[in-house]
C-alpha cells in the first residue's frame, strides 16, 4: 500500500487535476489573463472544432460598473416593444438579452452555427424575444467603433442588417486601423445614406449608451462574451446548437438552467490513488521522495 506522505501527496495531486477540470469546463471563451470567469459554463459538443470561450472585461472596465449588488437585467418588461435591437415579439414568454461584442471571434461563431436556428426554432414562432446588447471588450480595438456602426445604422432603419453585416465580415475588419471608411461602404452596400452614416459614426453621440450598456452587464454578473441572460438566468459561452435548444425548453418549462446544467454534468469526486507495483522497473530519484 501506499505510505501515509505519498497517499496525501497523490489525493491533493488528484484534486488538483479535478480543479483545472472544471476550469477547462469554465472557459467557454477567451479571456484575457488573470481576469477569472464569474459565470457557471457548459463545455461545447464534440461536433465544435475548440472550445467556445466567452470573453472577459478588464479590471479598468469592471471597475466602471456600479458598486451595489448585481441585479439582473429585465426579463422583458422594461425593453421597448419598437427597441431596434430587438427581434422577435414583446410578448414572447422568453426574453433572450444577449451581451456581445462585434469583434469577439466565439461571439461570430455564435452567429455561425446556433443565431439561424435560434431565430428559426425561437423567435420567428414567437417563442423567443432576442435583445441586443454591446459589451465591447478593450483587448478588441475596433469593438467600440462596430458597436456605434450598429447604431448608425439602425438609425437608419437598419440595425439587424449592419450586425449581420459586421459579424459575417469580421476577418476583413478586425485588424484595421481605421475601420471607418469600411463601415461606410458597408453602410452604402445596404442602400443607406452613406454621408449621413460617416457623420454619426464619428459624432461619439453613442458612447455613453454602450458604456452604459457595459455596466447593465456587468452588474448583472456578465463576466464574458457572448453571454446571455434568459429570462433572467445567465447562460454563458458560443454554446451548441443543443445546449442553447435545451437552455430555452428549460426556461420555457419553468426550471432552472443552473440546475439543469448540474444535473447534465455533475461534479466528479477526485480520483482515488492507486496501487502500483514497481519491482523491478527502472528508477530515478529518492526512493523515499512524496511523489512517484
Amino acid at each position: 500500500m501506499l505510505k501515509q506522505p505519498l497517499l496525501a501527496k497523490t489525493r491533493s495531486l488528484a484534486t488538483l487535476i479535478g480543479l483545472l477540470l472544471v476550469l477547462a469546463l469554465a472557459l467557454t471563451a477567451c479571456a484575457p489573463q488573470g481576469l477569472p470567469s464569474t459565470a457557471k459554463v457548459e463545455q461545447e459538443g464534440a461536433a465544435a472544432p475548440a472550445p467556445a470561450q466567452a470573453e472577459q472585461p478588464t479590471q479598468a472596465e469592471q471597475a466602471a460598473a456600479p458598486a451595489e449588488e448585481p441585479a439582473q437585467p429585465p426579463a422583458g418588461e422594461a425593453i421597448a416593444a419598437d427597441d431596434p435591437r430587438s427581434k422577435g415579439s414583446a410578448d414572447a414568454p422568453i426574453t433572450i438579452i444577449e451581451y456581445s461584442d462585434f469583434q469577439c471571434p466565439y461571439c461570430s461563431r455564435w452567429i455561425q452555427q446556433t443565431y439561424p436556428t435560434l431565430l428559426k426554432e425561437y423567435v420567428d414562432t414567437g417563442k423567443a424575444r432576442l435583445v441586443f446588447r454591446d459589451f465591447p471588450l478593450s483587448m478588441h480595438p475596433n469593438a467600440d467603433d462596430a458597436a456605434v456602426a450598429s447604431r448608425c445604422a439602425a438609425e437608419q432603419g437598419a440595425y439587424w442588417p449592419m450586425h449581420d453585416q459586421l459579424f459575417a465580415a469580421q476577418a476583413e475588419w478586425s485588424n484595421l486601423a481605421a475601420p471607418a471608411e469600411t463601415f461606410s461602404a458597408y453602410a452604402a452596400s445596404l442602400g443607406l445614406d452613406k454621408e449621413a452614416f460617416s457623420q454619426c459614426l464619428g459624432s461619439g453621440k453613442y458612447d455613453q449608451a454602450i458604456q452604459a450598456d457595459m455596466q447593465e452587464g456587468m452588474a448583472a454578473g456578465i463576466g464574458g462574451t457572448p453571454s446571455f441572460m434568459i429570462n433572467g438566468q445567465m447562460f454563458v459561452g458560443a454554446q451548441p446548437v443543443d445546449r442553447f435548444r435545451l437552455a430555452l425548453d428549460t426556461v420555457l418549462s419553468g426550471g432552472s438552467i443552473e440546475e439543469e446544467q448540474a444535473q447534465a454534468h455533475p461534479t466528479q469526486a477526485p480520483a482515488k490513488p492507486v496501487d502500483i507495483p514497481l519491482k523491478d522497473a527502472p528508477l530515478k530519484g529518492d526512493p523515499n521522495a512524496p511523489l512517484t
